[in-house]
């Protein structure tokens, strides 16, 4: 039986952005030289890479990779985290500059915006300063497709897809 996996760009970024937060709180005496400044494009350039190492075939789409395998999730995730492992960490998300979160925040009430006009949501997205609340409380970045249920997010994406040149 062959499963396929279908990686929004939620789940593989908020790992990365997790193992990278792990990986710095263990490194912690050691001083982070270098930090992955690549776009999401060049990331999933890599992590394609490295799957195909271990002959698991993916492709990007969009601003979302398609992973299809034959492994069991609790063999895949060990070869995910090797990949994500290779990529250099990212900076904490409270450690970006002002600049580059307002334009992360900017094109996720784009994309926000975008699929209420498409009848994904309803609402308001939210403001920079709800968004900047979220970053110091818990390190995390908001995005509607948190708001969607799993099935609609590939629909949603494609309809309202984010910047590949962006976080």
């Amino acid at each position: 039986m062959r499963r396929y996996l279908k990686l929004t760009v939620l789940l593989p970024l908020s790992l990365a952005f997790t193992a990278c937060s792990q990986e710095a709180e263990e490194t912690s005496s050691k001083q982070v030289e270098e930090y992955f400044t690549g776009s999401p494009d060049e990331f999933w350039q890599l992590m394609i890479a490295c799957y195909d190492e271990h002959g698991i075939e993916s492709e990007q789409q969009g601003n979302s990779l398609g992973v299809s395998s034959t492994l069991d999730t609790e063999d895949f995730l060990p070869i995910q985290e090797e990949c994500l492992s290779r990529i250099p960490p990212m900076p904490e998300t409270e450690q970006l500059p002002e600049d580059q979160l307002r334009r992360m925040h900017s094109w996720r009430v784009e994309q926000y915006e975008c699929m209420v006009e498409n009848g994904y949501l309803t609402g308001q997205p939210l403001s920079f300063e709800e968004f900047m609340n979220r970053v110091e409380e818990d390190n995390s970045l908001w995005s509607g497709l948190n708001e969607l249920d799993s099935a609609d997010i590939p629909a949603a994406q494609t309809t309202c897809p984010a910047p590949l040149d962006e976080w």
